[in-house]
């Protein structure tokens, strides 16, 4: 399972939604996850992924997709740190 149908699978499991009713591409508002509730998702996938999100970055973070593309972006880094 890649990072993307990670994160929608546990963001349907968190909001309550059907994975198939989620667009990863549609902003966090529009499926039901407001402000508080996306800091606590992205707590929780900090855990899940075991990095750590920059609070400024989070914030230009809009979308599932976008914020798979970050998680990436920070288990690569912590990878390629690790060799």
């Amino acid at each position: 399972m890649n990072t993307l149908d990670a994160i929608k699978k546990h963001a349907a499991e968190e909001f309550d939604v059907k994975p198939e009713d989620i667009d990863v591409d549609v902003p966090f508002d529009q499926i039901g996850i407001d402000s508080l509730g996306l800091v606590e998702f992205i707590f929780e996938l900090e855990d899940l992924f075991d990095v750590r999100v920059n609070a400024t970055q989070a914030e230009g973070l809009t979308t599932l997709r976008h914020l798979a593309d970050h998680i990436d972006g920070l288990i690569a880094r912590k990878a390629a740190c690790a060799e």
